[in-house]
């Protein structure tokens, strides 16, 4: 999978910036080592809850499927220090603009429509846009704080002047609290982000007689929520903690699916108000010396709404929403290839798209498994393959060159790369063994073979619409992989003769070495052939040595 964008082939969990559980105190020195530290219960409980949140792997994973039919609360939580700030939303034109077109307005860095964007004028959607939602803006921010606790002394130890003294210091850290709380509930605000606040204190607080007096007027002057905004935790054992995370994230996760609808909102109101024949109706772009580019089209534009609204709809474990949007996205695309004029072949835009709609198929036949349906996602794959085998052909890298064997070898090994980490991870292969043999039936014949009727289907199976071992697709992709290396000699040899008669000819300037060739000379196709190949072997192995055992995650081995 390492040959694709990771950011469109990783699963999407609703992202939890979590601030505040920095280390409170700094190392020690050399002498102060040597003094036997004071255990503070509240460095334990830091370390408790980061040991807690960080359990499981905060970076990107290819296979998360929901464990229940219904979405669960389940996060990527990324500890973040409190000063993180979030990228920003729009590009703001320069206010000495005078003009009042499409491209004086304020858009986002990322969109088409903005000159410093990667995909200015005509790109669909760049890894780094899907990168922005699932690694640096949250659905929801968790801020730790430490409460100001006056000193524990007996109460007839308290002088007047003490007590007013601690009122005071109560006043003065609470309100520092505060503008804390409120300079990034400003960041939070504006993109809609959930801000909870969780307060750390001594159990001796929990029943102190002003705690709830000075958390009603933290709350307040901060303008916190009144629902799930504010949580309040103290030195626990370990498994305490875990049960609060868990409950933290339950009582957040009705507010982080509120986040990602109103994403998806955002993008079907821009789509209602037909912004993109707008677009599609603006000036080309020409700069000196390059050719002239025409902006993204209506097709382009939805395809990148059906690609957003998919997105969104995975951060909210919605998946039979996002297999829609993701095959409108795929439907959109193949569209836009049938048209040599929207995506001209061997472009920069075309390498792009293509890479794209790779990695939808593969999204596509991943949320399917997810969903227990291996045939559709079968059926997706060989669609996907079929189609564009039709396309490589009228683009000129049809079955007789080696662009195409090394297209149909990526795509037989990811798969294989994907079936892979499925099955690691507890999917199930369907059985396709016939039932076994009764003692009755194995006395009527000594025939080794099995009777058509004890075949699925009444037949031989066809391997190609039936989901299988991973081993058969790296054994394909390996296959395809050595007709890549014989199509890329016979044309290297092709070109050497077309060489060679412009050179007897007295015209060597008028030979144009292809341009495609030069790099593929550069592949290594033996090494490649040969790292596909020991895990096509590995897997076939594996299963014939467990036939016959519970140890093996493939049935139909």
């Amino acid at each position: 999978m390492e040959s694709l964008p990771n950011e469109f082939l990783t699963h999407h969990l609703p992202l939890m910036f979590f601030a505040g559980l920095e280390s409170q105190s700094a190392l020690p020195t050399p002498e102060e080592q040597a003094v036997p530290p004071s255990k503070d219960p509240f460095e334990g409980l830091i370390q408790n809850l980061r040991s807690v949140l960080t359990s499981k792997p905060s970076h990107p994973s290819f296979w998360i499927p929901r464990k229940t039919p219904q979405p669960t609360s389940d996060y990527r939580v990324v500890l973040v220090p409190k000063s993180i700030r979030f990228p920003p939303r729009k590009t703001r034109p320069s206010s000495l603009s005078s003009t009042t077109s499409t491209n004086s307005l304020s858009h986002s860095p990322l969109s088409p429509l903005s000159q410093s964007s990667p995909l200015f004028p005509d790109g669909i959607i760049a890894p780094i846009w899907v990168r922005k939602h699932r690694d640096m803006i949250p659905s929801v921010f968790v801020l730790t704080l430490r409460l100001w606790e006056p000193p524990q002394l007996p109460a007839q130890q308290f002088k007047p002047d003490e007590q007013h003294h601690d009122r005071l210091e109560c006043e003065k850290f609470d309100n520092e609290l505060i503008y804390e709380i409120v300079e990034r509930k400003k960041t939070t605000s504006e993109r809609g982000i959930k801000l909870a606040v969780i307060i750390l204190t001594s159990r001796y607080m929990l029943d102190h007689p002003q705690l709830d007096t000075r958390l009603s007027y933290i709350r307040k002057k901060s303008s916190l929520d009144t629902r799930a905004s504010l949580f309040v935790l103290s030195p626990v054992p370990a498994h305490d903690i875990e049960n609060f995370t868990h409950t933290l994230k339950a009582e957040l996760y009705e507010s982080t699916i509120d986040y990602y609808r109103e994403h998806s909102r955002r993008v079907r109101r821009k789509r209602s108000r037909s912004t993109s024949s707008t677009f599609a109706q603006s000036s080309s772009y020409h700069q000196p010396g390059q050719p002239v580019i025409t902006p993204l089209g209506p097709q382009g534009w939805s395809v990148r709404s059906d690609y957003k609204l998919a997105t969104f709809a995975e951060f909210r474990q919605e998946y039979e929403v996002a297999i829609k949007s993701y095959e409108d996205c795929w439907d959109g695309l193949l569209q836009m290839f049938n048209s040599t004029a929207v995506l001209p072949p061997r472009t920069k835009r075309w390498a792009e798209a293509k890479v794209l709609v790779d990695c939808i198929n593969f999204k596509i036949s991943k949320l399917y498994l997810y969903s227990n349906e291996p045939t559709r996602a079968m059926y997706q794959f060989n669609k996907h393959i079929h189609k564009f085998r039709e396309l490589c052909n009228g683009w000129g890298i049809g079955d007789e060159t080696y662009e195409f064997w090394a297209w149909l070898s990526k795509q037989y090994t990811v798969l294989g790369d994907l079936v892979d980490i499925g099955c690691r991870n507890g999917m199930r292969l369907p059985n396709l063994c016939p039932p076994p043999i009764s003692a009755s039936e194995n006395a009527r014949t000594s025939s080794p073979v099995l009777p058509e009727s004890r075949l699925l289907g009444g037949g031989a199976i066809n391997l190609t619409g039936v989901l299988v071992h991973p081993g058969f697709y790296y054994f394909y992709g390996a296959q395809c992989a050595v007709e890549r290396r014989n199509k890329f000699q016979a044309s290297d040899a092709a070109e050497g003769e077309m060489r060679s008669i412009a050179e007897s000819k007295g015209e060597p300037g008028s030979f144009q070495p292809s341009l495609a060739l030069v790099h593929e000379r550069k592949i290594n196709h033996g090494e490649l052939i040969i790292s596909v190949s020991p895990s096509s072997l590995s897997f076939f192995f594996f299963c014939f040595f467990s036939i016959g055992t519970a140890r093996s995650p493939f049935p139909d081995c």
